[in-house]
């Protein structure tokens, strides 16, 4: 039975890590696109803001700014 906790555990732990890599790439995806687009190395400081709030709240952050450009044409 103990070795079943361990192996549940480390699934659980393993999920959580994988979910929070994805939402580092989607982030740094967001970043390189809005780089490209600007062409310039700055990143605004309100989106940075933007992506680190919707990272703590656990929100997906890939494409936000696209439909944030749709829903306000």
């Amino acid at each position: 039975m103990g070795g079943y906790t361990d192996l549940k555990r480390t699934t659980d732990h393993t999920s959580l890590c994988k979910g929070m890599m994805d939402a580092i790439f989607d982030i740094a995806d967001e970043a390189y696109n809005h780089q490209q687009r600007l062409d310039s190395k700055e990143i605004d400081p309100r989106n940075w803001h933007e992506w680190m709030q919707l990272f703590k709240n656990d929100k997906p952050t890939a494409g936000v700014h696209e439909k944030l450009a749709v829903a306000v044409s």
